[in-house]
Parts: C-alpha cells; sequence; structure tokens
C-alpha cells in the first residue's frame, strides 16, 4: 500500500483508489489504519505481484468499530484468486473466505465494538487486482418492551472452568419462560436453553468442550 498509512473515516463513507508501492503494508505492525470505521470504506489495489525486488503476498488494514454491529467485508474486480482474513486485535482469527478462482470473496460477522484487522492475500502464485469494500452496519432502532432482562452472573469477573457448575442469574419483570444463549466475541456459540422459567435463576455446567477465552457473554431473551 502507498503511503499515507492513515485514512480518516469519520464521515459516512471514505473512497481510496490507491495502488501499492511496496509491500510495508504485509504484516499486522505496519497494516494501513483506517480508524474508526462508521459506514463504508472502498479501496482498489493489487496483489500477489513482485514490488522492489519482493513479491507482495499481504495486505494488512486495521479498523476500529465504534459499537456493536454486523461487519460486511466484500472482495470483488478479481483478475485471479485472492482470500481475505478476519482477526480480533489479539490477532486471533475470526472468519475466513477462501472461495476459488475469480468468484469475490465475502465476509459477514455480528462483532463487539473494539479493533480488527483485515488480511487479502493471493491464492499461492496468483497475482490479481482487486477491490475490497468494509461496511459497518449498526444494529437498527428498535422501540424497546415494557418488559425487560439484566443479567447479574456471569461478569467480567466470574471465571467458568469447563465442567463445573455456575450459577446464571438476572432480574426480569416478565411472567413468560426465557431463552439462554451463549455468544462468543459477539457471535452465537450455542444454546444454554431454549426454555426455561423467568424465575432469575438457573444452574448451568460448562460444558468441557468449550474452548479457554474471555470473551463470551451469555444472553437471555424472552420466548414470547
Amino acid at each position: 500500500m502507498s503511503k499515507p498509512k492513515n485514512a480518516k473515516l469519520g464521515d459516512k463513507k471514505a473512497i481510496g483508489n490507491i495502488k501499492d508501492n511496496d509491500n510495508s503494508d504485509g504484516n499486522f505492525e505496519n497494516a494501513s489504519n483506517l480508524g474508526r470505521l462508521n459506514g463504508k470504506f472502498i479501496n482498489t489495489d493489487e496483489i500477489g505481484y513482485v514490488e522492489a525486488g519482493e513479491r507482495d503476498t499481504k495486505d494488512f488494514y486495521r479498523f476500529r468499530l465504534p459499537d456493536e454491529g454486523k461487519l460486511r467485508v466484500v472482495l470483488d474486480e478479481l483478475l485471479d484468486d485472492a482470500n481475505i482474513r478476519l482477526y480480533g486485535d489479539d490477532r486471533t482469527l475470526i472468519s475466513t473466505s477462501t472461495k476459488k478462482g475469480t468468484t469475490p470473496e465475502k465476509i459477514v460477522q455480528t462483532l463487539d465494538p473494539g479493533v480488527y484487522y483485515l488480511e487479502v492475500s493471493p491464492f499461492a502464485g496468483d497475482r490479481t487486482d482487486y477491490r475490497l469494500e468494509l461496511k459497518f452496519i449498526p444494529p437498527p432502532d428498535i422501540i424497546k418492551p415494557q418488559g425487560s432482562i439484566t443479567v447479574n452472573s456471569p461478569n467480567k469477573g466470574n471465571t467458568l472452568e469447563p465442567g463445573e457448575s455456575h450459577r446464571i442469574t438476572w432480574n426480569d419483570n416478565i411472567s413468560e419462560n426465557v431463552k439462554l444463549e451463549l455468544y462468543k466475541r459477539g457471535s452465537f456459540h450455542s444454546v444454554i436453553d431454549s426454555s426455561t422459567p423467568s424465575d432469575g435463576s438457573y444452574r448451568w455446567t460448562v460444558p468441557t468442550s468449550i474452548t479457554d477465552g474471555s470473551d463470551y457473554k451469555v444472553k437471555i431473551t424472552s420466548v414470547s
């Protein structure tokens, strides 16, 4: 990616038309910083070509989501095969799109607010121009029902061990049953119980199949 490396995305849209002059953005540390992604970012570039004696095999983009919402990533206008990978701030892989040939790549992921990285890379020895579009879609404004549910436990201070029993507690002012779900990094992971009385307490044995992580959340909703 040619300099400058920073792009201000405070407006609804930011559209770039930049061609690589070097491969200095080929790792996390030198990722092109898009800043805060409030709406849409579009950029045209190329990957897989030899530049300054070295083959450019990775383009990294760094951006920050201001709120919880849906991220839509599209890589298209390909002349050859290229792929995309989405990482969290801790550089943990979240999602990939690796379709064959010149089929557009797409990632749609619900994410928490925070910093994320996107990698564009060619397949094997392929080389291609590309068009990259990132779009942040915040959750729609909705009218909250008079009934409300507030989760008390687990919270950020709790450590839950796989195989151990933990009591999920909440406050609500509804009479119908509730559904308990587990989310990881803002995305649905599994159903804890599809329908249980809304009595404010549920005894849950953490499955041994769950991997370690500090980004789990319990979501409780009415089943009515």
